[in-house]
C-alpha cells in the first residue's frame, strides 16, 4: 500500500487564487461507458467498475495515481480496455472483466511503484497486455510495416514504449474545456511541457 503525499504544484487560478493541483505519478483510466466496453446487450462481459474503486482505496492510492472510468479509449474490438499511465510511460491491457485479473494489475502498478522503475508483466497480465498508439518511443515514431501500414506488436515483444516527453490522451470522441475556456476536439490530444505556462502568460 502506498501512503505517499501528494506532491505540491502551486498553480494560480483564473480568478487569482493559488492552490494546490497537486502532481502524481500517473493515472489508470478504465473504460467503463464507452460503446462496447462493459455492454452485455452487445455481448460483453461487465466492467467491474466497483472493484476497480475498491482496490484503488484499499491500496491508498489516491494521492499516487489517479483512478478515472470514463468513456471509450478507442481499440474497441478488445473490449473491457484499461489504459495505466505511470512515470511517462503508457501499459494497454484488454479483456479485463473479472477479479483476479484487476487485482494482479493493481499488484503490478504497485510493484512498479516500489521499485521506482518499468517491470515486465506478470503471466496472468501478459496476455492482456498490448500497445494501443502508432508509436514506439518518446519522439512519437511511428511503427510501419514494409507496406507502410502500421504494423502489430511482434510476438514476445515489450508491447510499451520508452519513457515519454509528452503526455497524449487517446480518445474515441474528445470534448474537453481548459481553465481558459478553449474546447478542443479530436481523437489525439498532446500537451507538451510548459504548454499550460504559455497560455497563461498569454493572458
Amino acid at each position: 500500500m502506498s501512503d505517499a503525499r501528494l506532491k505540491r504544484n502551486m498553480v494560480q487560478r483564473r480568478d487569482g487564487r493559488m492552490v494546490n493541483a497537486g502532481m502524481k505519478r500517473g493515472m489508470l483510466v478504465v473504460c467503463a461507458t464507452g460503446c462496447c466496453c462493459g455492454h452485455t446487450d452487445r455481448g460483453f462481459l461487465p466492467v467491474p467498475t466497483d472493484l476497480y474503486h475498491q482496490e484503488w482505496e484499499r491500496r491508498k492510492l489516491r494521492n499516487v495515481v489517479h483512478l478515472n472510468q470514463g468513456g471509450c479509449l478507442g481499440p474497441c474490438p478488445l473490449a473491457n480496455v484499461a489504459m495505466l499511465l505511470l512515470d511517462g510511460r503508457s501499459y494497454w491491457f484488454h479483456s479485463l472483466d473479472d477479479g483476479p485479473t484487476i487485482v494482479a494489475l493493481y499488484d503490478y502498478l504497485e510493484a512498479m511503484l516500489s521499485a521506482g522503475r518499468h517491470l515486465p508483466p506478470p503471466p496472468i497480465l501478459a496476455a492482456h497486455a498490448f500497445n494501443g498508439f502508432a508509436w514506439d518511443g518518446g519522439q512519437g515514431t511511428a511503427i510501419r510495416d514494409q507496406g507502410g501500414g502500421i504494423r502489430g506488436q511482434e510476438a514476445g515483444s515489450d508491447p510499451r514504449p520508452p519513457t515519454l516527453s509528452r503526455v497524449e490522451f487517446l480518445y474515441d470522441r474528445v470534448l474537453m474545456r481548459s481553465r481558459f475556456g478553449l474546447t478542443f476536439r479530436g481523437r489525439v490530444k498532446t500537451f507538451r511541457p510548459g504548454f499550460w505556462n504559455q497560455l497563461h502568460d498569454g493572458e
